[in-house]
Order: C-alpha cells, then sequence, then structure tokens
C-alpha cells in the first residue's frame, strides 16, 4: 500500500498512521524499523524506542523486529510499554527525585498506598519519570542522545501526563517520531 510503505521509508519527518483495527500499524512500524537499522538512517551507536500501552503489544512489537531484521539490528530496539519505560528512567536517574518524590535505591512498586521514599504506586511511574524530564537536563540529554527514532504505538490512548512524558523528553530535539493509532478508538 503507497501510504503504509511511504510511513514506513521517510527519513526526516515526524508522522501520524491513522488506520483502523486490523490494519497492519504494528507491522508498519516494524518495517520502519527494520528500514531505519538497515539503511543506517538509525545510525550506530542510536538506537530506536518504541513504546506502547500493553505489555503483549511491546512484546509483539519487539519480536517482529527480531524476525524481520535479525539479532543485530534488533539488539538496537527497545519496546517498552509507558511505564516500563518510565520505571527504567527513575531506576537510571532516582536521584534527581527530591522532597517528597525523593526514593530510596530499594524502593517499591505495590498498590494503591504510596509511602515516602520506599513505596510508590504504579500510577505514580510516569508523573515521576515526567519530574525527572522536566528538572533534569542531563536526564533529558541522555535520551535524546540514545534515540534517534522513537514509535509511538496506539497514541489515541495517550493520557495527558504520558503525552508530556514524550514532548518532554523529545521536543525540540532531531528525535523523528512516528505515532500510529486507530481512528475508531478516540
Amino acid at each position: 500500500e503507497p501510504n503504509a510503505f511511504r510511513a514506513a521509508t521517510m527519513i526526516d519527518r515526524n508522522s501520524v498512521v491513522a488506520a483502523g483495527p486490523g490494519s497492519g500499524k504494528t507491522e508498519v512500524l516494524a518495517q520502519r524499523a527494520d528500514f531505519l537499522l538497515r539503511t543506517g538512517a538509525c545510525a550506530y551507536p542510536r538506537r530506536i524506542l518504541a513504546i506502547s500501552f500493553k505489555v503483549d503489544a511491546a512484546r509483539n512489537l519487539r519480536d517482529r523486529v527480531r524476525r524481520r531484521s535479525g539479532g543485530q539490528y534488533a539488539a538496537r530496539f527497545d519496546s517498552f510499554t509507558f511505564h516500563a519505560f518510565a520505571k527504567r528512567m527513575i531506576d537510571n536517574y532516582r536521584l534527581a527525585l527530591t522532597g517528597q518524590n525523593e526514593l530510596h535505591r530499594d524502593y517499591r512498586i505495590d498498590g494503591d498506598t504510596r509511602v515516602q521514599g520506599e513505596q510508590i504506586t504504579f500510577d505514580d511511574l510516569v508523573p515521576l519519570a515526567l519530574e525527572i524530564l522536566q528538572s533534569n537536563r542531563y536526564a533529558r540529554s541522555a535520551l535524546r542522545q540514545t534515540y534517534s527514532h522513537v514509535f509511538l504505538d496506539e497514541f489515541q490512548d495517550a493520557t495527558k501526563n504520558q503525552y508530556e512524558f514524550v514532548r518532554s523528553a523529545f521536543l525540540g530535539s532531531e528525535a523523528v517520531l512516528t505515532a500510529v493509532g486507530d481512528v475508531k478508538q478516540r
């Protein structure tokens, strides 16, 4: 399909792929990753970041890229859920959190109860990662230097905090964003 081919092979422009369910949006992302890695448009050592909403979707996209591109290229493709990626940011830059958001090294994620410094909830992950990105230029810089391309799967489901997280991480950078979403799920 010409529009899918164009979306998969676009080099330096942000794009949105809006299509109905079962139309191949995830496959377009897998083909795009393969194209960017094989052609050098995502030049080594830069990586591609894919963010999905569900663990199964993140795994599915990672597996598709691995099958299509092989292990060498797929090793430069990171596929996470928003929450998993936010946790990674917190783990790497936990010391940037201050005041009531300060976390000990062995903090836990558990249930609906927050215990200052010791335990956060699942819903705290994205806001805390957002705080890190907004307050710590080193964290922002590290993301921008690591990822040349960012994929957002099922983008129509993004919450305000998730959208702001992506904006804080990559707005004004050279990262090329590709978002896919379902026009019938809004």
